[in-house]
């Protein structure tokens, strides 16, 4: 089963009575796991992480964060915290305008009726009382009212449970709803459009059982995937949904809903972050990554030219990178992607075309220029343009969909490559090569949008619901 992407996250990190100190160990916390994980793979994601005893702190570390490309929740902790009450509601107030997932995850402040218990186990099994507690609290001071495209996720606390706080909060609001005149609809109403459920932890039930449950939620829309991993007790992603449940219900709770990115308002950001992510992967993985094949072709048999060429070369994709960061702020990823495209062309057509009569240092000069136009244009578009180009409710759908054909491209490149280098030779090899960013630049002229110039969540509200089916790796 394969996990596109993954949501960072931790929690007991806020658990001080010191307001101030919690603030600061969220902060530091966020800027931690920005700066040192999510570069390590596109396939992170991350969490804010806040501090519930300080909302105005809270609300000023969500501003900071929250349009973030790679953030998709703010991350509460489960506790002594009635988040329903109007104490709480600058976090929510702050989450809602950066159109953000609250997650709402268990912590070491969790207690049952009866208080912390004497054994980790009873504190382990207890937990679900403090998701009931928090999701009451939140439905009967309004939350849902008051803020209408905010969405939930609870984490880690199961969801066997769930039937029965459906069934009872329904029947108590027939009856008391006058005590709460705000809350205009059903609690389970409220609960089943605008909560969702990890699988993890799934208790060890069966199929048949977790049927009985769907049947008795009247529905099977409320779980997102999660493994906890790497807790000792995390879910494997191969055991955690039963085997025998039907194919349709296991696709909908451990796949994300691709069909999402292709509808008419998202189909051309689709097809141009495909095209770009899949041509700069082919490129890259055909050209760059053979550097020192082709350093040895160029410079001849002399291995030390060979690899001071190929280190030489790598110097002018730092160079293109380093272009890329300071003026696709300013110009937008389309037009960078078709500078570097452009470029690239160039430079293959002119190596492919002369190369044999070319002295060494213009046919150096040649793979210089298409190792520029790469960093500057397609590679370093490639890297940013998925996630640049959805809304934070179907981005991680977005990114996960365009980075799994970005492997595909790379294997192409990697694998292609040496064959065709080795049936035609290196110079008709790399005219062929221009086929590939000729495609890119074809693509990007056609499709005429742009992530940094264009306001990507203009459509949030429609597609809100998408945002907590999100297939995460880690709760």
């Amino acid at each position: 089963m394969p996990t596109e992407f993954a949501v960072l996250g931790t929690n007991g990190i806020m658990d001080t009575t010191h307001i101030e100190f919690a603030t600061a160990l969220t902060t530091a916390y966020n800027n931690w796991v920005i700066e040192h994980w999510l570069e390590r793979d596109p396939r992170l994601l991350t969490s804010i992480h806040v501090a519930p005893q300080d909302p105005q702190g809270a609300a000023r570390e969500i501003e900071r964060l929250g349009d973030h490309p790679r953030v998709v929740q703010v991350l509460l902790p489960l506790g002594q915290w009635a988040y329903g009450e109007p104490f709480y509601h600058p976090i929510f107030a702050a989450a809602a305008r950066h159109h953000l997932v609250i997650g709402l995850h268990h912590s070491t402040a969790v207690t049952s009726a009866l208080g912390q218990g004497r054994y980790y186990i009873e504190w382990h099994a207890n937990v679900p009382q403090t998701a009931m507690a928090t999701l009451t609290s939140l439905v009967c001071n309004g939350v849902f009212e008051k803020f209408p495209s905010l969405h939930f996720a609870v984490l880690e606390s199961g969801w066997s449970w769930l039937p029965h706080l459906l069934w009872r909060f329904d029947q108590n609001y027939r009856s008391l709803h006058q005590e709460i005149p705000w809350v205009k609809q059903l609690p389970s109403t409220s609960l089943r459009e605008r909560v969702k459920f990890s699988t993890q932890p799934t208790e060890d039930f069966s199929a048949q059982n977790w049927l009985r449950l769907i049947d008795m939620l009247e529905t099977d829309r409320l779980f997102i995937f999660a493994t906890d991993y790497p807790h000792w007790d995390f879910d494997s992603p191969d055991a955690s949904i039963p085997h025998r449940l039907p194919s349709d219900l296991k696709q909908h709770v451990v796949f994300r809903d691709i069909a999402k990115i292709f509808a008419p308002r998202y189909r051309q950001r689709t097809l141009l972050a495909v095209a770009i992510s899949m041509t700069q992967s082919m490129e890259y993985y055909a050209l760059n990554f053979y550097l020192p094949t082709i350093s040895l072709l160029i410079f001849g048999k002399q291995f030390i030219l060979a690899i001071i060429g190929s280190a030489f070369f790598n110097l002018f994709g730092i160079l293109g990178g380093s272009l890329n960061t300071v003026f696709l702020p300013r110009w937008g990823v389309r037009r960078v992607a078709i500078i570097g495209y452009i470029g690239g062309i160039v430079a293959l057509l002119f190596i492919g075309g002369f190369g044999k009569t070319l002295p060494v240092a213009l046919a150096g000069a040649g793979i210089a220029l298409f190792i520029i136009s790469h960093g500057f244009g397609p590679g370093g578009a490639g890297m940013t343009i998925s996630a640049l180009s959805f809304p934070t409710a179907i981005r991680g759908i977005g990114t996960g969909f365009t980075q799994s054909l970005l492997r595909v491209g790379s294997t192409m490149g990697f694998y292609f490559f040496p064959l065709l280098l080795a049936a035609v030779g290196l110079y008709p090899t790399l005219l062929l090569l221009a086929i590939v960013p000729l495609i890119g630049l074809v693509v990007t002229l056609i499709i005429k949008w742009d992530p940094v110039l264009q306001n990507v969540n203009v459509d949030e509200e429609e597609t809100q619901p998408v945002r907590e089916e999100v297939n995460t790796g880690i709760a």
